[in-house]
């Protein structure tokens, strides 16, 4: 089963554009790690690829999640540790240094763990200084207000709640001033709107504030 997940997870990295950047190597490693961090994740979230691997192998469904739930934490694991020695060596690889497709990467990694307080004062450099966009930025800024409980700004982020009224779903996490959200977003440089956002997240979105929520927010 492992090894079948794993030739699906390779199987996604071809050739990888690494033209002007100090470190090409350096470039190709971090796309590699970006797209197997993605690549995890799309199969996650794929009822109908779940359902195929679960039918391929005469297994059930709920066993194909648990071993893509190992695996998601495996790869996670070992993303942060090369994410962790890159830092080291070279601060926050950026744009200057391995190129714009690439450098998002190690923003991916951070984004995905549970160290974003940690990495927040680099990441917020590195988007200051130009070496990362600021819409990604935004979005563990956002990340971050949800997991203290507090108001996101750039409503980027969902949550499964539960509400006072008893309700359970998906919702995008409460925003500060959700009548300028929009505007904000389009100033960090995001192409769509909160309502897009939500959208794509398929989520029926509706503003919300943290008084209407009866449970904190879990950190994956």
């Amino acid at each position: 089963m492992m090894k079948y997940i794993t030739f699906i997870l390779l199987a996604c990295i071809s050739a990888l554009s690494v033209a002007a950047q100090k470190e090409p190597a350096l470039a190709r490693s971090m796309d590699s790690v970006h797209i197997v961090d993605q690549a995890i994740r799309k199969l996650f979230s794929s009822s109908s690829d779940i359902d195929s691997i679960a039918k391929a192998r005469n297994i059930s469904v709920a066993e194909v999640y648990n071993v893509l739930s190992a695996e998601m934490v495996r790869i996670d694991s070992a993303n942060m540790r090369f994410t962790d020695s890159v830092i080291k060596i070279y601060g926050y690889p950026g744009k200057s240094l391995v190129g714009e497709n690439a450098s998002y990467a190690a923003w991916s990694v951070i984004q995905h763990s549970n160290r974003i307080d940690e990495f927040m004062p680099l990441l917020k450099d590195a988007a200051d200084k130009g070496e990362l966009d600021f819409h990604f930025y935004a979005m563990t800024l956002d990340r971050q207000l949800m997991y203290k409980r507090q108001e996101q700004i750039y409503g980027t982020q969902g949550s499964m709640v539960t509400l006072k009224n008893g309700e359970k779903g998906m919702i995008i996490w409460p925003i500060k001033d959700p009548e300028g959200v929009d505007e904000r977003r389009r100033k960090a440089g995001f192409t769509s709107t909160v309502k897009e956002n939500a959208a794509r997240m398929r989520i029926d979105y509706k503003v919300y504030k943290l008084s209407d929520l009866s449970e904190p927010v879990k950190k994956p």
